[in-house]
């Protein structure tokens, strides 16, 4: 029911923003335009007319995002579109709008136009007046929100005025005299504040950080190895045709449709598949600190050329001669176009597979890879060395290809083990957890999106010179072995998002002291 009534509110709206030309008569009437607009974000638009529609409105008629910054607009709060709408056409010249919006507005890359107040054409006339922060008022909205204000030509005047609303309701839509009752009001401000190209905003003035790190530019997102149900697999005995591993016959990993979209839930693909094509990759949820759980089989068409990989597809295949993977290609290409429909025409199933380079800039005999997940509460990475990868099914053994980091992962590949192990120990470092949380947006369950954040912080590269260095680089490598011994204790059976933090923090007691010792480092190092 939830579901059904979020869709009539989100259509509703989709009818007034389409239709803004015509209620022409409505237009400068209003002292206040005030809402709760819908809180979606333009990935979720389905139609490619309207998208399209939505997407000039973005990046043309009010700039919310800045040239160069495109690939933001998948994750930007048409909320922050439908504040700027309303106010240009609605509002009175010099009168006001406050609108409730999720409190990504205050951490979001995608909004960091937004918090600067200069999206429109005509920077000069639009300001933002206050900002109410709702995080910490339950029960109130899945997900952390706040009201934001603005007005007609005006001047943003920074730190902008605020208030911080805390407290425990009784009930959700409780009564405006309940809520007065419940709740406590703190008078406050937020500066903006900027750490490396990122800002947010924030009370603390001083909460600047000289930056960024080198490094910003050496990590990369991993692969979109997706749809999963195509490409994440089992290796198993096929009853009563024995098992070849040189073509060992694999099947779609349940866990792959457990997870996948409504579209490929039911989606299994199975058969013999030639050795060469299956690799290995992790997930964000098989990461702990220093360490990882079982590697995931993929199937990729994909072959190692020089340093890097290059793309397969069914007609490579099938002049090959490689049967299996031409007959696996073939049903995924079937699949793709069935599902995705009027979307497969704009990307391949290739394309999407290998999206901005994501396969085919991964270099495949790098030495070390540090890996480290795009979104979770707290900061941990590991370090994934270019090892054999081996699984054995009915006795026999089938050896994979090699590691190729998935999207829910960023990657740094090195040469050097001492490098490697350094960086790992920043990014396990709760030093640095505490210094990107207020750059991470929130979500139902607390902080989450990290991406490139933690770069933004003076992390130096590597100098195996320097004392510092090469004892954060030691104190890697003794965790690293320790968590080894320690995964095998773990209960690792069916780890969810919310039971992988349960094993992190499991993880972190037991490197407590080695921990103590790295944050101890990590502040001489940054000058903290």
């Amino acid at each position: 029911m939830r579901e059904l009534m979020d869709k009539e509110r989100n259509s509703i709206w989709t009818f007034i923003l389409k239709n803004v030309y015509k209620p022409t008569f409505l237009q400068k009437q209003f002292d206040w335009v005030v809402g709760n607009p819908p809180w979606l974000s333009y990935r979720y638009i389905e139609k490619g007319e309207y998208q399209q529609f939505v997407k000039n409105a973005i990046l043309n008629a009010y700039c919310l995002l800045d040239k160069g910054e495109g690939h933001l607009i998948t994750h930007l709060e048409l909320g922050t579109l439908f504040f700027c709408a309303a106010l240009s056409m609605y509002a009175k010249p010099r009168h006001n709008i406050a609108f409730v919006l999720p409190r990504s507005v205050f951490t979001a890359d995608q909004h960091d136009r937004f918090r600067k107040a200069s999206f429109g054409k005509a920077i000069h006339l639009t300001g933002l007046t206050e900002v109410w922060d709702l995080e910490k008022v339950n029960p109130l909205f899945n997900v952390p929100s706040c009201v934001v204000f603005g007005k007609h030509f005006h001047h943003t005047e920074r730190p902008i005025k605020a208030k911080l609303f805390t407290g425990q309701l009784k009930r959700r839509n409780a009564s405006l005299e309940e809520a007065r009752t419940n709740l406590t009001i703190r008078d406050t401000s937020l500066h903006l504040v900027k750490r490396g190209d990122r800002s947010f905003w924030s009370e603390d003035a001083k909460a600047e950080f000289a930056g960024p790190s080198p490094y910003r530019s050496k990590f990369a997102q991993g692969a979109t190895i997706v749809p999963r149900s195509c490409w994440f697999v089992q290796v198993a005995e096929r009853p009563g045709l024995g098992f070849n591993p040189e073509k060992p016959y694999v099947k779609t990993d349940p866990r792959a449709t457990e997870q996948a979209k409504e579209a490929y839930k039911d989606l299994e693909v199975e058969g013999n598949i030639e050795k060469d094509f299956l690799y290995a990759t992790l997930l964000s949820t098989d990461l702990v600190p220093f360490g990882f759980l079982d590697y995931r089989p993929v199937v990729l068409p994909i072959k190692p050329s020089g340093e890097l990989f290059v793309m397969l597809d069914r007609e490579y295949a099938q002049k090959e001669g490689l049967e299996h993977l031409a007959e696996w290609l073939n049903i995924c290409e079937k699949e793709w176009n069935k599902r995705r429909k009027e979307k497969a025409e704009k990307m391949s199933i290739y394309d999407r597979l290998d999206y901005v380079h994501g396969i085919t800039q991964q270099r495949h005999k790098a030495k070390y890879k540090v890996i480290y997940p795009t979104s979770a509460t707290n900061l941990c990475g590991a370090v994934v060395p270019n090892e054999k990868i081996t699984i054995t099914v009915s006795g026999q053994t089938v050896t994979l290809k090699g590691f190729v980091a998935e999207s829910k992962l960023y990657y740094f590949e090195s040469e050097n083990e001492q490098e490697a192990h350094y960086l790992a120990a920043f990014l396990n470092s709760q030093t640095v957890d505490d210094l990107i949380k207020p750059m991470q947006s929130r979500g139902l369950w607390g902080p989450r999106d990290i991406h490139k954040k933690v770069w933004e912080l003076p992390i130096p590269i590597f100098n195996e010179s320097k004392s510092t260095h090469k004892g954060l680089a030691e104190l890697g490598v003794q965790c690293a072995g320790k968590v080894a011994k320690i995964i095998p204790t773990l209960n690792t059976q069916h780890v969810t998002p919310g039971k992988i933090g349960r094993l992190r923090n499991e993880v972190r007691e037991r490197l407590a002291d080695e921990l103590n010792e790295i944050d101890g480092l990590v502040k001489k190092v940054m000058g903290s």
